[in-house]
Order: C-alpha cells, then structure tokens, then sequence
C-alpha cells in the first residue's frame, strides 16, 4: 500500500533511491477502538498466540491500559537482521522484514501484520554522520522534517535522551494530504561518530498493542564496530 509522506531522509547525510514510493494515507487501515481479536489494529482483549482460536480474554490476558487497547508482550524475530554488511543488526517486530534500498537506508518491505494482529505501517532505519553542534533532539526533528512529518504537529512521550542516543513515542494527527494519523517509535543510536536511526509506526489506537514489540525490537539495535 501507499504513503503520501515520501520518505526523504536528512539532507546532512541521505537520499532515498526512487524506489521508495510513497503510501497512500486513505488506503491505510485505521483500527477502531473496541475490536475483535480479528481487528485489522489488534485490539482484542486476547494477544493473537499461535493457533489460538479463543476469543475470551481469561484470567492471564495482559491488562488493557486506559484506553481499552491490550498491551501485549514484546515479540521480536528470533534471528536478527543484518544490514550493510553487517555492521547492524537487529530484532524486527514480528513479521515485519527490514530490506536495505542503498548504502545508508532500509525499509520494510511493505505493511505488516504483527503481534495481536496490529498492522505495522511502515519500518526504517538508516545512519549519518554526527552533526555535534546541534542537539540530539533537533537532529531528531530534522530527521522525521526531511522523511515528510510537519514538526509543528507532532508530539512527543516516553523519551529518554543519553548522551547522542535518544528513544522516544512521536504522534502526528491526520494531515489534509490523506495521510492517517500515526504513531510511531523512534530511535537514534550512536557510534564512533555517527548516528544510527529506526523508525517503527502504526495508527495510534493499534500503538499500546505493538509498543513493547516497538521498544525491544529498538532495543536490540547493534551496531558492530568496523574491522
């Protein structure tokens, strides 16, 4: 499916090939609230486990945080990726393939259905020189300006800066190009010099669902040193 917001990537370090199109925001699934364990967004009460047709939540289901939409527990691929020659690696959500597009950026492949059934929208990553005379958090914002995000509109939880690393929750509302509201994790990771940053976003109404998935899997972010 297709994105009206055209990865682009800062312009301190990244162009995309023309290969990375675009989605379409008005062909992206929006999960309702108060689904089923068949919703599109993964909101049942029940975390989608094997070959478990039940659809009661029971006794040990994960508890549902205020909104109503169940936290379910972290599901990262069992064998990491592997990228630029592997110098990353690193644990996926559940379903969702990592494939290099150039030298400096990766995408997923397409959406994926991850853990209790959310729709992963879009994945990323790719890395840069460090820019040290700007902090991480403008590094940040320009990186998500140059990938298509209006920073006016977006907001920012759960961070937690530390030194040139940085982890955080970012939310934007529906635009009036068509692209759907999102809400995503974003991550930088630094290493001799230079900063290594992944993307993982869903529809915010899906997010409590996949966002332990989200933090494992960035996480598990290794950047191996070069030989």
């Amino acid at each position: 499916m297709k994105m009206l917001r055209a990865l682009v990537l800062p312009i301190v370090v990244l162009a995309l090939t023309p290969g990375c199109e675009p989605k379409k925001g008005g062909e992206t699934t929006t999960p309702p609230t108060g689904g089923t364990k068949d919703d599109p967004g993964g909101e049942s009460g029940t975390p989608v486990t094997g070959d478990d047709d039940d659809d009661d939540a029971g006794p040990d289901a994960p508890p549902a945080n205020p909104d109503g939409v169940t936290e379910c527990d972290a599901e990262v691929a069992d064998t990491p990726t592997a990228l630029w020659a592997d110098r990353v690696l690193v644990r996926m959500p559940k379903g969702v393939e990592m494939v290099e597009r150039n030298e400096v950026f990766a995408q997923a492949s397409g959406e994926a259905q991850s853990t209790c059934d959310v729709m992963v929208s879009r994945a990323a990553m790719g890395y840069f020189q460090d820019d040290t005379a700007k902090g991480v958090k403008q590094l940040r914002d320009d990186t998500l300006t140059q990938i298509g995000f209006d920073m006016s509109v977006v907001t920012w939880s759960d961070e937690t800066e530390n030194g040139r690393n940085f982890t955080g929750a970012y939310e934007a509302p529906e635009d009036d190009k068509g692209n759907p509201p999102v809400k995503g994790w974003f991550v930088f990771k630094e290493s001799q010099g230079t900063l290594f940053w992944m993307i993982m976003e869903t529809h915010p109404n899906a997010y409590p669902a996949i966002k332990k998935s989200f933090k494992k899997s960035g996480s598990s972010l290794l950047i191996v040193p070069p030989s």
